[in-house]
């Protein structure tokens, strides 16, 4: 996989510099797997890597081909999502594809006006998942019990002409990342690397901003003072020191992403659509088997893709209690598995709620 990098690499080399891609010790690529694990086991063996590595703090992993089975990996063309989404609004969409997080999104724009305008632009959609598209995109199979469903966050649908660049940064909860369409290269550092210091070019945008005009408008907190084209050694030295690990993340996979991992992200310029889904930690917590059973009483198979993500909730806030979420109980599963022994005799999703 790191292959993939060599010509970014050799172009950064020849003009005297050493990119991110350049520096650090790499540690290979994440695990790599043809077949999703079961929920209970992606929750011991990932979530939590119990007794492992990373134990206490996850362990990223690629499904690959995961998300070839979401009718969103057929679908998508421009065409159709013109045709069929085309005045949906798009509550986000980025002005630079290089992310510098100083300059305001637009928050109106439509799903036609920006498929008209992005791969002709630095136009990068980074909206919340409209409800709609939400019918065409689905939870993984490991999400459909042990909890997960309580604790839903947000999606965000990512898409552009590719060429995309992200900062440096950490993400408060886990992550789902599906590509729909394209390539992204990773980046992953351990959580508790330590690179959230001033030491490593680690900013709070607000905060610099007070002193520093260069940080006027900017938001957030990531390493705002390290050019990952031309990483300053001299300046920040412990960044040559620290382990990290790549993803290629292709068209149909899907992947984990531990919550509070830092990660760096870039894309070729090739039309680029991922969608991922933040939720809640379980790693503080036991495994809650009540929807496994629930599903399984209903003659579901647990392993099947069972939730759209259209059939759910989302909001939770760790610091909320009351802001916990709910998936409806399906009827049927993808077509990917056997189908229940038992359906709503309407036809009509039944009211139950994982």
């Amino acid at each position: 996989a790191l292959k993939v990098t060599l010509l970014a690499r050799e172009t950064c080399a020849e003009a005297g510099r050493r990119s991110i891609w350049q520096i650090g010790q790499p540690q290979g690529g994440i695990d790599v797997l043809d077949e999703l694990p079961s929920p209970v086991d992606f929750y011991h063996q990932y979530l939590r890597n119990e007794g492992g590595p990373f134990a206490g703090i996850g362990k990223p992993v690629l499904f690959r081909g995961a998300a070839r089975k979401m009718p969103a990996f057929q679908l998508w063309t421009d065409e159709y999502l013109k045709e069929k989404y085309g005045d949906i609004v798009l509550d986000q969409v980025e002005t630079e594809k290089k992310e510098t997080r100083t300059k305001y999104p637009h928050e109106d724009w439509t799903m036609s006006k920006f498929l008209e305008n992005y791969d002709k632009t630095d136009l990068y959609s980074t909206a919340n998942t409209p409800k709609q598209l939400g019918e065409e995109v689905y939870l993984l199979p490991l999400l459909n019990c042990g909890g997960y469903t309580k604790k839903l966050a947000s999606t965000v649908t990512w898409f552009s002409s590719g060429s995309t660049r992200s900062v440096i940064h950490k993400d408060a909860q886990d992550n789902i990342h599906c590509m729909i369409a394209g390539r992204k290269e990773w980046i992953f550092w351990r959580s508790d690397s330590g690179i959230d210091t001033p030491a490593m070019g680690w900013v709070s945008a607000e905060r610099e901003a007070e002193k520093d005009p260069a940080f006027k408008d900017a938001y957030g907190t990531y390493v705002g003072r390290l050019d990952v084209d031309n990483v300053d050694l001299q300046k920040f030295p412990r960044w040559d020191q620290l382990q990290w690990w790549n993803m290629t993340l292709n068209a149909g996979d899907c992947a984990y992403i531990p919550r509070a991992w830092y990660h760096f992200v870039e894309s070729p310029p090739q039309r680029s659509i991922s969608v991922h889904m933040w939720f809640g930690s379980k790693g503080k917590d036991k495994f809650d088997d009540t929807a496994c059973k629930a599903l399984e009483k209903k003659g579901f198979d647990v392993s099947d893709y069972l939730l759209r993500f259209s059939d759910c909730s989302f909001g939770w806030e760790p610091e909320n209690k009351s802001s916990g979420t709910k998936c409806k109980m399906p009827t049927k599963p993808l077509g990917l598995g056997k189908k229940p022994a038992q359906k709503p005799s309407d036809g009509s999703r039944s009211k139950s709620e994982l």
